[in-house]
């Protein structure tokens, strides 16, 4: 699934606000199911940006993601 950054670099996933950065707005990214349960890769053209936790309504961005 694909979402936009709104202008205050947050996107919107199961009526969750998450803040990914300043640097994505106004952009899309991919959103792909992890295996994981509960989890959602945040990728931005080939390159995979973050990882959502839907269970802690959190994101990792950037290294360790």
């Amino acid at each position: 699934m694909v979402r936009k950054v709104d202008v205050s670099g947050k996107l919107s996933l199961k009526g969750m606000s998450l803040k990914v950065g300043k640097a994505f707005i106004g952009e899309y990214v991919g959103l792909k199911e992890s295996e994981r349960e509960g989890y959602y890769e945040v990728w931005w053209y080939s390159t995979k940006v973050g990882t959502i936790d839907l269970r802690n309504r959190s994101i990792i961005m950037g290294k360790g993601c």
